[in-house]
């Protein structure tokens, strides 16, 4: 039985983890920008003074989002880690945390409209508060990722499958998008509601047209960045080797006819977190974390050495189970016991190593990993190996 990864598209999307401390899901402002870090546990803002924590809590960073009229932070609140969560706002003004529902085990991530509307998920249900009114919606499963349209009448999900619906807000109609052996993932609309990018779980980035209804194959790729006139876009552009191992990186801008704009087009360097910058000119991080812009989309790029993207990740204790209520399961770390570059995506493999550790499966192979760990089972996570010569 060869060990190997399922799908490669986790290892793509979520490459840019690979530095402990890089900054990650850089948003603009109108005078600096919000960010977190690889572990997600903190949001940050910077304007070129010295960085602010604006909030730190575990998890908290992962896929925030800034409402439009940069007053509020959306995001999910933990006060422990692996405990209950609740969808929360961050007033950026006077610092109030709101949680917008008593915490539970399974809740949503926060999305606004342009118009005031906000979005997330209770279980099943999907709420949708727009001033002091709320309205319910039963998506029939939970979904994580639920964004609402900029124009705040239809809303996108992914049902039980995996498969990305859009919900029309007014009458409660639903559309199904995608199709196919592959699941959908981490869905994002452009700024005039009639687009939505999304990655496939083969690694491929997909643009869907509401009024062609028609799907636009962008290849291999991810973190894609909407400009604000919807007719263009940026991304990171993945290069596999023969043996379907990540290359190098590039920051691609194209527009939804698939015409190429730009490219950084660097060997053997990776770039990454491109983001429309409020002056409409595309950012992007460097090999070495830090930041240059694209200047009109020319082949002049622009290095902005007065922004400093600085992290200080923190990792938050697990409650420590009653005794009897836990298995004695081999432990592996999915970055710091595996070997090569894509522990950070490598959760269901290392998962799946530890659980057949734990039943006596798998012998002991004791390998240091390149942060100087040594694992009994880390190896299986990402090297080929062979059970009962087959």
């Amino acid at each position: 039985m060869r060990a190997k990864t399922i799908f490669r598209s986790f290892f793509i999307t979520l490459f840019s983890m690979s530095i402990l401390t890089a900054a990650q899901h850089i948003v603009p402002a109108d005078d600096g920008y919000f960010y977190t870090d690889s572990m997600n546990s903190k949001i940050y803002y910077t304007d070129g003074n010295p960085v602010k924590t604006i909030i730190s809590a575990p998890g908290v960073g992962y896929s925030f989002t800034l409402s439009s009229d940069q007053t509020l932070l959306g995001f999910k609140y933990r006060e422990n880690a692996g405990g209950k969560e609740a969808p929360a706002i961050l007033d950026i003004n006077s610092q109030n945390l709101i949680l917008l529902h008593d915490p539970v085990y399974c809740a949503g991530q926060v999305s606004f409209s342009k118009n005031g509307k906000i979005a997330y998920t209770i279980d099943n249900i999907l709420y949708v508060k727009y001033q002091d009114s709320i309205s319910e919606y039963d998506l029939g499963s939970y979904a994580n990722m639920t964004p609402i349209s900029p124009d705040g009448n239809s809303l996108v999900f992914n049902d039980d499958n995996d498969q990305l619906w859009i919900l029309n807000l007014q009458d409660d109609t639903r559309d199904r998008i995608t199709e196919g052996q592959y699941g959908n993932v981490f869905p994002s609309w452009s700024a005039d509601s009639r687009f939505i990018a999304y990655n496939s779980l083969d690694g491929s980035l997909k643009v869907y047209d509401r009024e062609e209804r028609s799907t636009l194959d962008i290849g291999i790729g991810s973190n894609l960045s909407w400009s604000k006139n919807s007719d263009e876009f940026s991304y990171t552009e993945f290069h596999l080797n023969d043996n379907g191992e990540l290359s190098n990186t590039d920051i691609v801008v194209s527009n939804v006819q698939h015409d190429i704009l730009f490219t950084t087009n660097t060997d053997n360097l990776n770039e990454s977190n491109s983001f429309y910058r409020t002056d409409g000119k595309v950012a992007y991080l460097t090999y070495d974390g830090k930041m240059s812009s694209i200047e009109n989309n020319s082949l002049h790029k622009k290095s902005l050495n007065n922004i400093s993207f600085s992290t200080t990740p923190v990792t938050f204790a697990q409650e420590v189970p009653v005794a009897g209520t836990y298995l004695d399961v081999p432990y592996v770390n999915q970055v710091y016991d595996t070997p090569g570059p894509r522990g950070y995506s490598s959760c269901a493999p290392t998962t799946a190593a530890m659980v057949l550790a734990y039943y006596g499966l798998l012998p002991k192979w004791p390998f240091v990993s390149g942060f100087g760990n040594t694992n009994n089972y880390g190896a299986y996570v990402h090297e080929r190996y062979y059970y009962n010569d087959s």
